[in-house]
């Protein structure tokens, strides 16, 4: 049965906070007090290439920059310019020392490190981009979307030299999200977006047959953060969902149960029947140290007050889930990685506008086990 059909009173007792003692803590850090202005892209990866997560926020008018971690010193990649909502970290020309993928405004481009010199990839207008080998030839390749009625395509970026691209183009109805991850378990990542996966032949040629596949016909929101993960932990990828851009609007948060025959229909599953249609962000991750994977979520700035930052706690397989609020003031595009060094999994961004917004993050207490040691504790050590 579907979580929309579930009584109110016990959809109300799935979404009532939980006890403290059952949820990790985190601290609140402002990391950066003015950070780029209007920062609406923001990153996690290892920068520097020393073993350790970083974190980078681009802005529309303010430039880039990232914060080495454990302490989060600020360093600058482009100290202007209008950038866009998404950017990666990534070995593009295969020298082993990481570059970044980031959308400008009107131009997709890389970075060299760390030289941070700029290489063009082409003038286009977008809003996610991600980076994998999708025809496992050995190089990287880059897979972006625009929004709104500009999302009615994914692009395709085969790379033949680091700074030779080849761009094929995939229709798929308007919209916007998009995420990676290997649905089929064949081997190589596919691309998931609202309602629908796309099964990657792995081949980026032009005569190479994406193969789309409509998991959902009960999601109809266009306007989508998609993210990917094994919420049941059943060793399948499923997708978790939320409704972004619109202030005003009303719809949920839900996740979708892949089945065995990824190309057959997914199971929906309510995480909260009723949000707000502004979350510009939605990930998954273990964040309490018990094996299986949470869900963190984002009300964009400009909603009703308050202007959640929250997380949903998995009661086990995704059945249940309570809700714990982080903050009221809002957050964007945010990130899910391990950016002091504790060895768990902290929480971090920035409100997209306004000029230079504080980057924040909620560093993550939970003490995880792994192999039957214990890290995110450091006042244990």
């Amino acid at each position: 049965m579907r979580a929309s059909l579930l009584a109110p009173a016990l959809a109300a007792a799935l979404l009532a906070p939980a006890p403290l003692a059952a949820q990790a803590t985190f601290t609140y850090q402002v990391v950066d007090a003015a950070g780029p202005s209007d920062p609406w892209g923001k990153s996690a990866g290892d920068v520097d290439g020393d073993g350790l997560v970083d974190l980078l926020v681009q802005g529309n008018g303010g430039g880039l920059v990232w914060y080495e971690s454990p302490a989060l010193a600020r360093h600058e990649i482009a100290p202007g310019g209008s950038f866009s909502t998404d950017l990666e970290v990534a070995d593009v020309d295969g020298d082993l020392t990481p570059d970044v993928v980031a959308i400008a405004v009107g131009e997709l481009r890389w970075y060299e490190g760390p030289s941070w010199s700029a290489h063009p990839i082409e003038a286009r207008t977008l809003h996610d981009v991600e980076v994998a080998d999708f025809d496992l030839d050995g190089d990287l390749d880059l897979v972006a979307r625009n929004q709104g009625g500009s999302g009615d395509a994914l692009h395709l970026y085969r790379q033949d030299a680091p700074t030779v691209w080849v761009h094929r183009s995939l229709a798929l109805p308007a919209g916007e999200g998009l995420a990676t991850a290997d649905v089929d378990r064949d081997g190589d990542l596919d691309l998931l977006v609202e309602a629908r996966w796309i099964e990657n032949p792995r081949s980026l040629a032009p005569s190479s047959v994406w193969t789309q596949h409509v998991y959902s016909t009960s999601w109809t929101w266009d306007a989508t953060f998609v993210a990917a993960g094994d919420v049941d932990g059943d060793g399948r990828v499923d997708a978790v969902l939320a409704p972004s851009e619109s202030a005003g609007g009303s719809y949920r948060i839900a996740w979708f149960e892949a089945p065995a025959d990824a190309g057959q229909p997914w199971t929906e599953h309510e995480i909260d029947p009723a949000v707000e249609s502004v979350h510009h962000f939605v990930g998954v991750a273990d964040l309490d140290g018990d094996r299986d994977l949470d869900v963190a979520a984002a009300e964009m700035h400009q909603g009703a007050d308050p202007d959640e930052v929250k997380v949903y706690w998995n009661g086990g397989a995704g059945a249940a889930w309570t809700k714990q609020v982080l903050a009221a003031t809002g957050s964007h595009s945010m990130r899910l990685a391990d950016l002091d060094g504790d060895g768990d999994i902290d929480l971090a961004g920035a409100n997209w506008s306004g000029g230079h917004q504080p980057v924040e993050l909620w560093a993550n207490g939970a003490a995880i086990f792994v192999d039957g040691f214990e890290t995110g504790d450091t006042s244990r050590w």
